[in-house]
């Protein structure tokens, strides 16, 4: 989850938080509430290629369209970077095959994903999947103003659920020879991808079949308390009681620099925008702690029960999307014993363990490694053969 962004930017014209005030986040990241300029226009797609990549793909570089999030109150152009991997000489056979979706980390380009794979498959050529059944692979980002878009719904930095269920579904279905159908689209991603990929997994069934999470952001019990009540709280406190409206020529950078804590910050502010945002707020997000009279923080438990929902309120979710659960082909949840985020290992098997309390059939993978090795390893070696067992081949 490591940011590739030194600036953050929370700030918008108080015409925009005008326009927009009243309207609300949607906790989870069911996207149920959405911005009211939303799926306005975007830019065309571009695309360049094919050039060769790993040995049995052809590679495609895009910018893809995105509507749904034109109306972030950020300016981030309404893009989702993507690359597209295509099976060498599926495009002349007029055969059809799965999709696979991969979706990046906070601040992550598809790049970090991408190009080790490809140096993976290029490396170890007897890793790659069976030519017969290699499946189109789509590496997508989320980086947005803060940081990561959290591939979520939110009033504040867009329609990311959207972005990628259907804006980024239909350049791809369109374009490319998939089989366009859930049974035969899979969705997975790294670490702010990973949680992504099971949020969208629960949310969008009818958009996809299975999901492999590795090392997503997952909550156990005491995760959030772990991730979110550490040492950057007085800086994030004191930070935010600074914010003021500003006119639009000075958006942005008005925050660059004022979040103390560095990377733990920034990450915390773009979670809250993502899933507690809420552009009526000066600061565009509802934070869980606060300053009172006498100047001890405290913390607010409906806020804090808010942010438990986007990594978190696993029982919850199983209970709400059982049915979603269960019909999807396959669920993976890999992470590494030693990641340095030691909320995450915990969290995984938490989830893992409720899906089996729950009969929901799931492949568990830990792994001796940390947060970031073995990356290309893990999607080469194990994330695409389980798609491949698991989605239609039409």
């Amino acid at each position: 989850m490591t940011a590739r962004r030194s600036a953050l930017r929370v700030l918008v014209a108080t015409a925009l938080v005008t326009a927009l005030a009243g309207c609300s986040g949607s906790g989870d990241g069911s996207g149920t509430t959405t911005p009211s300029a939303a799926h306005a226009s975007a830019p065309a797609t571009t695309c360049q290629g094919p050039s060769p990549s790993a040995p049995g793909y052809q590679a495609y570089d895009c910018l893809v369209s995105a509507p749904s999030i034109a109306s972030n109150l950020f300016g981030d152009p309404p893009m989702v970077e993507a690359a597209v991997l295509v099976p060498t000489g599926l495009a002349d056979s007029g055969e059809r095959r799965p999709s696979v979706y991969v979706l990046a980390g906070f601040g992550g380009s598809v790049d970090y994903l991408r190009d080790p794979v490809v140096t993976e498959l290029t490396a170890n050529p007897e890793s790659a999947p069976d030519a017969a059944k290699a499946p189109v692979l789509v590496f997508a980002g989320g980086a947005n103003a803060p940081g990561g878009s959290f591939y979520t719904n939110s009033p504040v930095t867009g329609d990311w659920a959207d972005a990628i269920a259907e804006d980024l579904v239909g350049y791809v279905d369109a374009t490319y020879p998939t089989i366009p159908e859930a049974a035969s689209r899979g969705i997975s991603g790294h670490s702010m991808g990973g949680s992504g990929a099971i949020n969208l997994a629960l949310h969008r069934p009818d958009v996809f079949g299975a999901v492999y999470a590795l090392s997503p952001g997952l909550f156990d019990e005491k995760g959030k308390e772990a991730r979110f009540a550490g040492d950057e709280v007085e800086g994030v406190v004191a930070a935010l009681e600074e914010v003021e409206p500003v006119a639009v020529e000075q958006r942005w950078g008005e925050l660059s620099g004022l979040i103390p804590g560095g990377e733990n910050a920034q990450f915390a502010v773009a979670y809250g925008l993502a899933y507690a945002g809420d552009p009526s707020l000066d600061t565009l997000f509802r934070y869980p702690f606060h300053r009172d009279s006498s100047g001890k923080i405290v913390r607010d438990d409906a806020v804090w029960k808010e942010w438990d929902a986007g990594f978190g309120d696993l029982p919850g979710k199983i209970e709400r999307y059982g049915d979603a659960l269960r019909g999807l082909r396959g669920i993976g949840i890999d992470y590494g014993r030693n990641d340095g985020y030691t909320w995450i290992p915990p969290g995984c098997h938490y989830f893992a363990e409720l899906l089996r309390e729950a009969d929901i059939p799931v492949t568990e993978a830990p792994y001796q490694g940390t947060h970031d090795d073995q990356i290309p390893e893990r999607i080469v070696q194990h994330l695409i053969p389980f798609m491949i067992d698991r989605l239609a081949q039409g």
